[in-house]
């Protein structure tokens, strides 16, 4: 009898060592009616952590990818219509790192990119385009660790209370998506730093980026979201972002767009648990006169994999306006 009350004792002991875990795969067929172009990409990403002593944790994750036809066959804007393209890739390392909690105090350091980090929100990640789980005053003027890229990484993060949380990391001066350059010490530091406040019916964040951008030029930019989630199941979202830095167009760098202004207005009902509607107007200023508008209506169903039809309008300053149609299907697993 002992013996099966230390068997299991030990079993349980050994379940506790896996914090969580998840699988997640997507694929998605794209289609803009303006050039009569077709893409599938493809995304199965997988982690997970553990613990280890008290307070530490090793979080660790993996990316594959697939994609039919190269980055702006279907659309080359420069706000994109997807956050899973990418190049096709059978493994990525986007997450390696040790974390140690001491009361409201997190240390973190390892491979991270800013994913894991910042934008979290699954309001923000609820649209299928780029700008709204990355700022494009970030995404467009900075070679920081955006998934499906990583970097070394050392952060910090404190929760002041359980509404307030602020954090700061320092990473690799330029991010990699091949084992052996995320390992790299090069090109000096960049900084990300926010303030996230976060209650059942509103989120609140605010954050600055300080690092070299694409013109390998010091620069800071600005960047925050506002989620309202009201009773009746609409939920409301702005987004806005301002660069500090150099907003010139250089003779030299023409075509080098650098991301000025920002700024996104839009919301999500809830019909129930398995139906949301959504609809966000956003717009971006660039360096040399150039401007892109998008307007992305989307719908989530739930019917075991998860369907996501998505429409999405895009005006630049290049390009006549152009409908993007994607089917996007997810399915994931885990604790």
């Amino acid at each position: 009898m002992a013996a099966v009350i230390a068997i299991g004792t030990a079993s349980a002991q050994k379940r506790e060592i896996i914090h969580t875990w998840y699988v997640q795969g997507m694929a998605e067929e794209q289609y803009n009616t303006h050039n009569g172009h077709w893409n599938l990409t493809t995304w199965l990403d997988y982690g997970l952590e553990l613990n280890l002593w008290k307070g530490a944790r090793l979080q660790a994750a993996g990316l594959s990818t697939y994609m039919q036809r190269d980055e702006g066959y279907v659309n080359s804007g420069e706000l994109t219509f997807s956050g899973i393209d990418a190049p096709s890739r059978w493994f990525r390392l986007h997450c390696l790192s040790l974390s140690q909690q001491v009361g409201p105090v997190t240390l973190t350091a390892g491979v991270r990119n800013m994913t894991t980090d910042y934008f979290t929100d699954d309001e923000v990640n609820f649209f299928t385009g780029s700008p709204h789980s990355y700022s494009p005053v970030i995404a467009s003027n900075y070679d920081l660790p955006m998934i499906p890229t990583a970097g070394l990484a050392a952060q910090l993060s404190v929760a002041i209370t359980r509404q307030w949380l602020v954090t700061t990391t320092f990473y690799n001066g330029r991010s990699g998506d091949r084992v052996e350059d995320v390992f790299r010490l090069r090109d000096g530091v960049s900084n990300v730093t926010a303030v996230n406040y976060h209650t059942d019916p509103r989120t609140l964040e605010v954050g600055a980026t300080t690092a070299r951008d694409i013109r390998r030029r010091h620069g800071t930019s600005l960047y925050t979201y506002y989620i309202e989630r009201l009773p009746c199941g609409l939920t409301l979202i702005g987004e806005g972002g301002y660069n500090l830095g150099d907003r010139t167009t250089h003779a030299d760098e023409p075509d080098t767009h650098l991301c000025k202004i920002y700024g996104g207005v839009g919301g999500i009902y809830s019909f129930n648990d398995a139906n949301q509607l959504g609809l966000l107007l956003n717009t971006a200023s660039y360096t040399g006169h150039y401007r892109d508008t998008q307007l992305e209506l989307n719908y989530q169903h739930s019917f075991g994999p998860l369907s996501q039809p998505v429409l999405i309008l895009d005006n630049n300053s290049d390009e006549p306006t152009q409908a993007i149609a994607l089917l996007r299907l997810s399915l994931e697993f885990g604790q």
